[in-house]
């Protein structure tokens, strides 16, 4: 998908709701991720060529509210701590991180990605998200 200058556009991204923290006091996340890239996108450089293309792959998971109550407008809100994406798993998950990989000229690097955002989702009809048994 294009994206206007200034803009990063994902690929078509595929959700999954887990438990960052159960019990008591839950705490519900939305896992976003896909195979492959989850974007792709170019930047300025003084590299040969004059730009980097920066690649995306991995996963962010963010806490999503409302919870036990029926919405049809839901919170994401993403969060990172010194470059790394926290939480980086679901509780008694596996770890997946977010990984960028930064093509300049000839020289490719690769880095664990921190994701700081606050997406707002609205629906057509409320859903309920359960965090209580």
């Amino acid at each position: 998908m294009a994206a206007a200058s200034g803009q990063i556009a994902t690929n078509q991204l595929e959700g999954q709701l887990g438990f960052i923290r159960a019990g008591k006091k839950a705490i519900v996340g939305l896992d976003l991720k896909r195979e492959g890239a989850l974007a792709t996108f170019e930047c300025a450089s003084s590299a040969p060529g004059g730009k980097e293309v920066v690649t995306l792959e991995g996963s962010a998971i963010g806490a999503v509210k409302p919870i036990d109550r029926m919405s049809a407008q839901f919170t994401d809100t993403y969060t990172q701590k010194a470059g790394h994406q926290t939480p980086e798993q679901f509780e008694g998950g596996l770890k997946d991180t977010l990984v960028s990989s930064v093509v300049a000229g000839l020289e490719k690097s690769s880095e664990q990605t921190g994701l700081a955002a606050t997406l707002t989702v609205t629906g057509e009809e409320p859903l309920e998200v359960k965090a209580k048994p």
